[in-house]
């Protein structure tokens, strides 16, 4: 079954109704228990089915900020690859300090395959047209004339903006791991 997008959808995880769900399955069984009426056990197997229901249902819709979540994936994967294509492909072709940025990091920087992405929060604005997504990146990193640093983390936050139906980003910004205040990224001057 391929995925639908959708613009708006009640949660991103099937997990919250489906314990909700859960809940009411086990008042049924409680009162099945107590009475012994078939008619509860029916409800207990009706509500089981709809758990299975939600689970899929919630699998095959994606709302843009999944999408949004997969492209930082994405993003971070081409980075680490060093594949310069697919890593710009991300950004608006207006964004050229950020091309330019990343562009000086791929050159400057190896990240090995330990890498992660944590923490990522997604946020949606302008009638769902420019998306915020603020994560965790955290890995072994390389620099260009110093070797290996260790294991490093990262914290960032890109905000992207639909063009032509599609997620790029406009604005890139690290912050501090630990109090998540910005970091200026010293060629790039304040904007």
């Amino acid at each position: 079954m391929s995925p639908l997008v959708a613009a708006q959808w009640f949660t991103e995880t099937p997990w919250p109704p489906i314990v909700v769900a859960g809940l009411f399955a086990a008042f049924a069984f409680i009162g099945w228990m107590g009475t012994r009426r078939g008619m509860y056990l029916v409800a207990v197997g009706v509500i089981a089915a709809a758990c299975v229901g939600i689970f899929y249902v919630e699998r095959a819709i994606v709302t843009e900020g999944e999408v949004v979540e997969q492209h930082v994936r994405d993003l971070a994967d081409a980075f680490r690859r060093k594949d310069p294509t697919a890593t710009l492909e991300h950004f608006s072709a207006q964004a050229t300090r950020e091309r330019f940025l990343v562009a000086w990091a791929m050159a400057a920087v190896t990240v090995h395959d330990d890498l992660t992405i944590t923490d990522m929060q997604i946020e949606l604005a302008a009638q769902g047209s420019r998306a915020t997504s603020h994560f965790r990146a955290n890995g072994t990193i390389e620099l260009l004339g110093r070797g290996i640093l260790g294991h490093r983390p990262s914290r960032w936050l890109l905000t992207w903006q639909k063009e032509g139906g599609a997620w790029r980003i406009i604005h890139v910004e690290q912050l501090d791991p630990i109090n998540g205040r910005p970091i200026e990224i010293p060629f790039m001057g304040a904007r």
